[in-house]
C-alpha cells in the first residue's frame, strides 16, 4: 500500500496570474484569490483532503499526524508546493516577497521532510520527491527571467535540500 502525498502545486496558478496582471500580484493578493492550500492523500482504503499552510509548523505537523492516524505509515511524500511572483530587479528586489518564496519553496518542503522522515523511519520504509525546476540548475537560462531570480534561488535550494537529504537518509529505508 503505497500513500501519496502531494503539495497543491501553487506555482501553477500563481505564474500564469502574476503575467496577466495589469500590476504586479504579490503574494497577500494570491493567497487571497486561491485561498487555502488543498492536499490530496489517496490509498487503496480511501482519501481525504485537508488545508495545509507549508509554512506553518502545527498545520504540517497535524496533517502528518492525520496520515498516521488514518493509515499508519507513509511511503511516499511528495513536495510539490512552490510559489513565483515577480520580486523586482536584483538591485532593488521586493525583499519580503523574496523571504516568502524562499518560506514555501525550500522551508516548506524541508518543514514537511523532517516532520514526515520519523513516520517513514518506524515502518521502515519511505521515499521523497522534492519537486524542483530547471530554474535552480547552474548552467541553464531557464532561471533567468527577469523578476523571477526569487524562484531560480530557491529551487537551487530545493535542489541541494535534495542532495543532503540523499546523503544522510541513505540506507535507512
Amino acid at each position: 500500500r503505497t500513500l501519496m502525498l502531494g503539495a497543491a502545486l501553487l506555482g501553477a496558478f500563481l505564474s500564469p496570474l502574476a503575467a496577466s496582471a495589469q500590476s504586479s500580484l504579490d503574494v497577500a493578493e494570491a493567497r487571497a484569490f486561491l485561498g487555502s492550500w488543498v492536499i490530496s492523500m489517496t490509498s487503496d482504503f480511501g482519501a481525504f483532503t485537508m488545508n495545509l499552510e507549508i509554512t506553518d509548523q502545527a498545520s504540517v505537523d497535524t496533517l502528518v499526524a492525520e496520515v498516521e492516524r488514518r493509515f499508519a505509515r507513509l511511503d511516499v511524500l511528495v513536495n510539490n508546493a512552490a510559489i513565483n511572483v515577480p520580486v523586482g530587479s536584483v538591485d532593488r528586489p521586493d525583499l519580503e516577497q523574496v523571504e516568502t518564496i524562499l518560506r514555501v519553496n525550500v522551508v516548506g518542503s524541508w518543514r514537511m521532510c523532517a516532520a514526515a522522515i520519523p513516520l517513514m523511519r518506524r515502518h521502515g520504509y519511505g521515499r521523497i520527491v522534492n519537486v524542483t525546476s530547471t530554474a535552480g540548475a547552474f548552467g541553464g537560462s531557464s532561471g533567468i527571467t527577469p523578476g523571477s531570480e526569487a524562484y531560480g534561488v530557491s529551487k537551487a535550494g530545493l535542489n541541494m535540500l535534495t542532495v543532503k537529504l540523499a546523503a544522510e537518509l541513505a540506507g535507512t529505508g
